[in-house]
């Protein structure tokens, strides 16, 4: 079953895509444009900003609750899981992005903008070497109280694989080349001997070669689920730590034993699908600080393990910061 903030996600795109479209239809025009050309403003200042490696000038431009989808990270949403989303985006050795706007249509309120345009960043892959990424995105803004517009909804959907030799986890062909064929060696000459006549000793058969051993069959449950975690109680402690504000202030109160499980993510722009991840799911339920410095109350949030790395998180439902 999807999360409730999946759902939540999941209705507001297609509230977006289709229901929407009436609505900008019956809105006045001169609203519209004057709404229009304030959404585009406030997306070229955002892509001004992503020039720079600041993560709080790319933040700026999310509201407090925005739906966070960047390419190769999960859907994130709370301010802390978007901020560590974006801070591992800026973060690759020579990156930049540029992207622009296609269409920009304003709702029958006047107060939400649905954009969708396209982007391309650039950076260096894992062994240093120059690679590049199309790809297009959707944005949804809200008009906030003061009149300035901020993005709710942020998703980008790679369109074709990252250009660029030698992508991240590929292995390089190798050619085969042959030694040198060795220099036969001459003996010096020396004089004739008498010839003697030798018996050849018998030669001892050869020892007859080990079989090979079986290949060990694969274990379809291990396939599907990976292996089970020995560590995870501390890899859940360590993800608290890198990723909360205040980890000092956490008060544990139970984290579960790994047991095989799955988690749901949803793919797709338009069209929407629900994917289910398999591995191992353990429970964590913390108390700590949130940003304004008060107690949060116990939550629950669900880690999914494939041996002991953490591959996906599900924070609690309705929250709308991590920490």
């Amino acid at each position: 079953m999807m999360n409730g903030w999946v759902k939540h996600l999941a209705g507001f795109a297609f509230a977006a895509m289709f229901a929407g479209n009436a609505a900008w239809a019956q809105s006045p025009a001169a609203n519209n444009a004057a709404a229009e050309a304030a959404v585009r403003k406030a997306d070229l200042d955002w892509a001004t900003a992503a020039s720079s490696p600041d993560v709080n000038a790319w933040m700026a431009f999310y509201t407090a609750d925005a739906i966070v989808l960047l390419p190769t990270e999960q859907l994130a949403s709370g301010v802390g899981f978007v901020r560590a989303a974006v801070s591992r985006f800026l973060s690759l050795p020579h990156f930049s992005v540029v992207w622009h706007p296609d269409n920009v249509s304003i709702s029958a309120s006047g107060d939400v903008a649905y954009v969708s345009g396209a982007y391309r960043r650039r950076f260096s892959n894992a062994k240093g070497e120059p690679a590049s990424e199309r790809g297009k995105l959707v944005e949804i803004w809200r008009m906030q109280p003061d009149g300035n517009w901020k993005c709710a909804v942020n998703t980008w959907t790679p369109d074709e694989p990252v250009e660029g030799p030698s992508l991240p986890g590929s292995i390089p062909a190798h050619s085969a080349v042959a030694p040198p064929p060795p220099v036969p060696v001459v003996p010096a000459a020396s004089p004739p001997e008498a010839p003697t006549a030798t018996v050849p000793a018998p030669s001892a058969p050869p020892a007859p070669a080990a079989p090979a051993a079986p290949a060990a069959p694969t274990d379809p449950e291990t396939v599907k689920y990976g292996e089970k975690p020995l560590h995870s109680a501390d890899a859940v402690r360590q993800y608290f730590k890198e990723h909360l504000k205040e980890p000092d202030t956490v008060e544990y109160g139970t984290i579960t034993e790994p047991v095989k499980g799955y988690t749901t993510r949803i793919t797709g722009m338009v069209l929407l699908s629900e994917v289910k991840d398999y591995g191992w799911t353990v429970q964590a339920t913390i108390n700590a600080k949130n940003g304004h410095g008060a107690y949060a109350g116990f939550k629950t949030y669900t880690f999914l393990f494939r041996g002991e790395k953490i591959v996906r998180h599900v924070y609690p439902a309705g929250q709308n910061e991590a920490d």
